[in-house]
């Protein structure tokens, strides 16, 4: 498939369109299974190693009758750039035990954006994580952001509202738990970050968030960041009272009356989200 935008400003081309791929990319799927990963993340060898057991790919596939996710935890190395990358590959190559080890602010690796959004991957609990052997649950909380295994007839789709960088994982993570998701933690798997250069449409979401939230500075309408957490909100209220849905493609649900061999999508029913869960 080839995608192409045109873009009429500067600020529109920053406007990366990454629900919309990752939609296009979920319909390519033609196994059960799925994993939301994006592209920078390592894998670690021990999930390679135990998906290649017999049954453990049917084991993940049976899980999807309770609608869990199983939460892969996060990590990236403590150093940024080529230092930082080659690091990231071994982090995936090692045991959990040798992991730990090198985990902690002072050696070469940390939680998953421990120092700018701990939010967003701290409900995984890696003190418990490092001490577990089996699979433990964790509640959903705002603003958690984990990447995760689960069936694709469960699947909800990603909010195609959401464009270029902030809020695009963490809706999804929200309609998880709107959709009577429940959240698992792999006892021994994990992702490594492999660490890169900011883009330029991070770098302002980041720079207006701070102008926000630590100096109160009221931002202008068109303000990128202002925009996601009006995109954000509307997504809160529709949880809440029980009419969330996620937009989409048209063109591509279009795609499933063309081709007959599509699985047909999903068609989940969410349940009203307490507003103290987005407290």
């Amino acid at each position: 498939m080839l995608f192409y935008e045109l873009y009429d400003s500067e600020q529109a081309r920053l406007l990366y369109p990454v629900n919309y791929l990752r939609n296009y990319a979920r319909l390519q799927v033609r196994t059960r299974l799925l994993a939301m990963i994006d592209v920078d993340m390592y894998v670690s060898r021990t999930l390679s190693e135990e998906m290649a057991q017999e049954g453990r790919v049917a084991h993940y596939e049976n899980l999807c009758a309770d609608r869990r996710a199983t939460i892969l935890p996060a990590f990236e190395p403590t150093r940024p750039g080529s230092k930082g990358r080659i690091m990231a590959m071994k982090l995936s190559k090692v045991s959990k035990s040798h992991l730990e080890s090198m985990h902690g602010r002072n050696k070469e690796a940390i939680q998953f954006k421990l120092r700018v959004f701990p939010r967003g991957h701290t409900p995984t609990n890696y003190v418990r994580w490092f001490s577990e052997s089996q699979t433990y649950k964790v509640s959903y909380k705002r603003f958690y952001e984990p990447w995760f295994i689960t069936c694709d007839e469960i699947m909800p789709w990603y909010d195609v509202s959401f464009r270029g960088y902030g809020m695009n994982k963490i809706v999804l993570i929200a309609s998880l738990n709107y959709y009577n998701y429940t959240f698992w933690v792999h006892p021994d798997a994990w992702l490594v970050h492999s660490p890169h250069l900011d883009t330029d449409v991070r770098k302002l979401v980041a720079r207006e968030a701070s102008d926000v939230n630590k100096h109160n500075a009221k931002l202008p309408p068109n303000a990128l960041y202002r925009k996601l957490t009006l995109l954000f909100g509307k997504a809160k209220r529709g949880m809440m009272r029980g009419t969330y849905e996620p937009r989409v493609d048209p063109r591509m649900m279009a795609v499933y009356n063309k081709v007959s061999w599509l699985r047909s999508p999903p068609k989940l029913v969410g349940t009203p989200t307490a507003e103290s869960v987005f407290i």
